[in-house]
């Protein structure tokens, strides 16, 4: 068996600078490309999910802690909208069930959250 011959002729030993070098060119497009994907990723800004978050908390309390008949109820902000159901769960005339659905516009995106409550006319009976 005979050796095998480079068209191109004997490949020369890089040295170690030149290894070092082109490793860091690797690593450096390998971290931009992960940079860029990361941002792709996440189309929307951190400081308006917290928005989102807070705004659909306070509705959840607002609602929780209210007396509010049976119905359906909506609350529109900069971000999109949430609207809350209200019914009797089950027919039981001493609970309500809660639900809120949170629609995002710019990501198209639904969020559905159900609560169960004692109406507050029955939480004094005894």
């Amino acid at each position: 068996m005979g050796r095998l011959k480079s068209t191109l002729g004997a490949f020369r030993a890089s040295t170690l600078m030149e290894v070092i070098v082109a490793s860091i060119l690797f690593l450096l497009v390998f971290l931009l490309s992960m940079e860029l994907l990361v941002r792709i990723g996440f189309t929307q800004p951190e400081d308006q999910r917290l928005r989102t978050e807070t705004d659909r908390q306070s509705c959840l309390q607002e609602f929780r802690n209210g007396n509010f008949p049976a119905g359906e109820y909506r609350r529109s902000y900069c971000w999109g909208e949430i609207t809350v159901r209200i019914e009797l769960y089950r027919n039981l005339q001493s609970v309500q069930q809660i639900e809120f659905v949170t629609r995002v516009e710019k990501e198209n995106r639904k969020m559905y959250f159900r609560v169960l409550k004692t109406h507050a006319a029955y939480e004094s009976a005894p």
